[in-house]
């Protein structure tokens, strides 16, 4: 029998929320001011060796905007090494995780340092074997911990060109040091937080950090955390938290305490900085870090964090979630119908009285899709599956849904098949979460702004997920 197109009822879109979970990517992070071009500049992986302070640092070439903002490349495993494209000055504070090493290769630019700071347990390592380069200002960098300056290059108010360590005695005892900050990007909606911890706090086996939102607190045990062991050995914890769409700009505070109640002070990576009342963020000023143009990311990254922004703005306009509070700037007028042509629910076969009846879509940190069918003489007269596994859908009022759950925003495109068999007879429908973006902008005459809106806000979020874990290439 011939494949049909269902073009029928959509029933809507609702929200949930949801518990929270770890996942822990790879955290980097930094910042560098660019005074000139901007050109797209790479290079292939290398080996760099510096006298004999740092043995081994692997590198990896990266656009020309990192020059703009110092950054590592999530999930490298490598320490990051940045190419300037122009001449740049180091005007903001810079945070790694312990034990990763900085490569900044000059690359015929000049440097300039123009604020004090201190590495702690940080090697870098200034390079000009290519196209030569000044460095001014070297001395205004101080290195913690073990941590060393590593020069082979001119330098200019500075130390000469030589290995220079400088340790400085750590004088605080500091229980907790928030060494980075993630966006989590495995197809859900949160961040991640990392921190090292005393031994005391580490191996306190009650010990825990508290994550407060809206007045609700969920708390999550150290031993719990995922963990994240550098290079040299220093283990940090990553703390995550993940928010349905509408809540992205809610504030999150997260404090960590130990076994017994006793607050834990957290402090930032250099000590220059303690978190008396905990520590305060949202996942959209985290989003909005790696949205940034100058960001340093790839453009497949930068974009998905945008269209995460915009995603979680029209949620909250749909839902009426504080929703005077967002202004999306991108009206997505270049999503229409055409757009989402061939992502219509697929329908093959037919049994007497059985109808699609519409989709319902649910904004959770995932996506859940729900079909309701309607089934005479209710679902126990048909044997009904979904991607090949028995099912037993749920009554809901006339009709019955069969609910797919937590579909992370990278397999929107990915079809699900539900199949309703009774006496020999098999009814199969095919439908994926752009089945419902298509009923939606197919159907603008039946559905009120706010609805097509979140439609374009789905489409345009999924599909830049697709295209960075499906096409972008991870060198």
């Amino acid at each position: 029998m011939k494949k049909r197109m269902y073009t029928g009822m959509l029933i809507g879109a609702l929200a949930f929320s949801v518990p929270l979970t770890l996942y822990t990517p790879a955290p980097v992070q930094a910042a560098v001011k660019q005074e000139a071009d901007t050109d797209a500049v790479s290079g292939e992986q290398e080996d760099f060796y510096r006298h004999g302070d740092i043995a081994e640092m692997w590198s990896v070439g990266v656009s020309g905007e990192i020059a703009s903002q110092l950054r590592g490349i999530e999930d490298n495993g490598r320490g990051p090494v940045v190419y300037l494209t122009g001449n740049a000055t180091m005007q903001q504070k810079v945070s790694f995780m312990p034990g990763e090493d900085l490569i900044i290769d000059l690359n015929g630019h000049d440097l300039r340092i123009c604020e004090d700071y201190t590495f702690h347990r940080i090697n870098v390592a200034f390079d000009d074997t290519v196209g030569g380069g000044t460095v001014y200002g070297l001395d205004r960098l101080h290195f913690a911990n073990g941590a060393q300056l590593v020069t082979c290059c001119k330098t200019a108010d500075g130390p000469a060109d030589k290995a220079a360590p400088t340790v400085v005695p750590d004088s605080r005892k500091a229980e907790a040091n928030l060494e980075g900050r993630t966006l989590i990007l495995k197809g859900k909606i949160g961040a991640t937080q990392y921190f090292t911890l005393s031994e005391r706090v580490a191996e306190d086996p009650d010990a825990y950090a508290a994550f407060t939102v809206n007045g609700k607190t969920t708390k999550v045990k150290v031993s719990e955390a995922e963990k994240a062991v550098s290079r040299s050995g220093d283990t940090s914890y990553g703390f995550s938290y993940y928010a349905a769409p509408k809540e992205m700009h809610d504030v999150i505070r997260v404090c960590l305490y130990c076994g017994d109640g006793t607050p834990v002070e957290i402090y930032s990576g250099d000590h220059s900085k303690v978190y008396e009342n905990g520590l305060t963020y949202s996942v959209a000023q985290v989003a909005e870090v790696y949205a940034n143009s100058s960001s340093g990311f790839n453009t497949y990254l930068q974009e998905l964090a945008q269209n995460m922004l915009n995603y979680s703005m029209y949620a909250q306009r749909f839902l009426s979630y504080k929703a005077d509070e967002v202004d999306p700037e991108d009206p997505m007028d270049e999503i229409d119908a055409e757009t989402v042509v061939g992502y219509e629910p697929e329908i093959d076969g037919e049994i007497e009285g059985v109808q699609m009846k519409g989709l319902n879509l649910a904004l959770r940190t995932d996506t859940d899709l729900y079909i309701y069918l309607s089934l005479p003489g209710g679902a126990s007269a048909y044997r009904i599956t979904l991607d090949g596994k028995k099912i037993q859908p749920a009554k809901d009022g006339k009709l019955y849904q069969v609910g797919i759950s937590s579909i992370a925003a990278s397999k929107m495109y990915e079809r699900h098949k539900v199949a309703v068999e009774k006496n020999g007879e098999t009814m199969t429908i095919s439908v994926n979460v752009m089945s419902w973006v298509n009923l939606t902008l197919n159907n603008t005459d039946k559905c009120d702004q706010k609805t097509v809106d979140m439609a374009k806000a789905v489409f345009k979020y999924g599909d830049s997920a697709h295209r960075y874990f499906d096409e972008c290439e991870f060198e």
